[in-house]
């Protein structure tokens, strides 16, 4: 299973673990973003950025750079291990990462469950202004999560800026109609 301390991906950002704030790393042309979801509800056990970095039929920056924080408290709720992590990248190689994460489908077909990925911005307070500086700065984290034929697993986003919280939370809503069509399409009548 692929787990937050597995060794990653892409070329390191030196000095990553100095950055005190989201706003810190946007202005180095670095995006933060969350996959917790994605392997949890999905059921995913490989890495989705190395296979994001291996396929060859994309079109992306030559050199991809990031890297991952893990924070001592929760980031996400209801992830178990991922609870903890942010991973970040380079706003290029990003932006082909989020281009390419929908064109990505999982399916279980023993146990007839399809999954395609969802991307959502999510409010919350900067956990690393939070813990480096101890100040609570409303922020928006980059949330891939899941659509399948049971359930659209959303961050809930009706926070205001007094009410934002210093992680993401999950609402359950109804399973979206183009994901059943392109699960009876997949699965058909196994």
């Amino acid at each position: 299973m692929h787990t937050p301390s597995d060794t990653e991906y892409m070329t390191k950002v030196p000095g990553i673990e100095n950055f005190a704030s989201f706003a810190e790393l946007r202005k180095e042309g670095l995006m933060p973003f969350t996959l917790g979801p994605l392997y949890v509800y999905a059921d995913v056990h490989f890495s989705l950025i190395n296979a994001f970095l291996d396929d060859e039929r994309l079109v992306r920056p030559r050199d991809t750079r990031g890297g991952r924080f893990i924070f001592d408290r929760p980031i996400l709720a209801r992830c178990e291990e991922w609870n903890y992590v942010v991973e970040v990248m380079d706003a290029p190689s990003f932006l082909a990462f989020k281009t390419w994460m929908p064109t990505n489908s999982f399916v279980d077909r023993p146990g007839r469950r399809f999954c395609v990925p969802k991307q959502f911005p999510s409010p919350m307070l900067d956990p690393l202004a939070l813990d480096l500086k101890g100040v609570a700065v409303p922020e928006v984290l980059d949330v891939f999560t899941v659509s399948t034929t049971k359930v659209l697993l959303r961050p809930i986003c009706e926070q205001t800026y007094e009410t934002v919280k210093p992680y993401v939370d999950f609402r359950r809503a109804a399973p979206e109609a183009e994901v059943m069509a392109r699960a009876e399409a997949v699965l058909g009548d196994e």
